[in-house]
């Protein structure tokens, strides 16, 4: 769309397309995407539009301003951010916008980085059907790391787990699985805050050693919720690379 009348445009190339745009590595590698530019369609509107992450299907809904003036210069495009940990093997931009104008926008500036943490296996629903998640937050090259424990029962305990590779065993006939391998002489037993099914989480902000730069672990977490079978949940793993 670069340079044609009509079309949004910031004085550089960019992309524009209709309803959706998949976006990944020549390579099939994960990486991370921080950052992006987009503009709507003049004579249709802006609506809302939803990034999605790939193979975890982790998605963050975005709404712009619907300022299209389609005549050059920085008014057709906004910047939004994204939160350092959002990482896939693929990124799938799509926008509610239905009718043929409103349906089409334009990206720029699409800013990736290495992954600091791939997500990877699935939680294991509890009380009222909440699955609990583990996500890295912060990933920053000084070391400065953050993780989110987050979907469980409010009030319940969390042992986070700790291992060397990713895995799904099976916890008997449950349903749910143990989603770290090798697992680490490290448990850590966390109080988490909320109230009520689902509400249950916790932030965890830490600071990497320099000795661990380059290394890799796998994490989980379990979560007390005394209407299950087992007697807790299950949370999806991560693979974290240390920056």
């Amino acid at each position: 769309g670069n340079g044609y009348s009509g079309y949004g445009y910031n004085g550089t190339t960019v992309v524009t397309t209709h309803n959706d745009m998949i976006m990944r590595r020549t390579d099939g590698a994960p990486f991370a995407l921080t950052q992006f530019d987009i503009s709507g369609f003049p004579g249709g509107q802006e609506l809302p539009f939803s990034v999605t992450a790939m193979p975890s299907g982790v998605s963050m809904t975005f709404t712009p301003d619907n300022v299209v003036d389609g005549g050059g210069g920085a008014p057709d495009f906004e910047t939004f951010n994204l939160p350092s940990g959002f990482v896939g093997t693929s990124f799938v931009f799509l926008t509610t916008g239905i009718s043929s104008l409103d349906a089409i926008f334009g990206l720029d500036n699409l800013c990736v980085g290495p992954p600091c943490a791939i997500q990877y296996g699935v939680g294991c629903p509890g009380t009222g059907g909440f699955a609990p998640n583990l996500a890295q937050t912060v990933c920053d090259t000084n070391g400065q790391v953050a993780f989110e424990l987050s979907g469980a029962h409010g009030g319940a305990t969390a042992l986070l787990l700790f291992g060397l590779t990713q895995a799904a065993t099976p916890l008997g006939p449950s349903g749910c699985f143990l989603n770290v391998g090798t697992l680490l002489p490290i448990q850590v037993a966390i109080p988490l805050g909320g109230a009520g099914p689902g509400n249950g989480s916790a932030f965890l902000p830490g600071l990497l050693p320099p000795s661990a730069s380059g290394l890799s672990f796998t994490m989980t977490f379990l979560a007390s919720d005394a209407a299950t079978p087992l007697g807790f949940t299950t949370a999806n793993g991560i693979e974290v690379q240390a920056p």
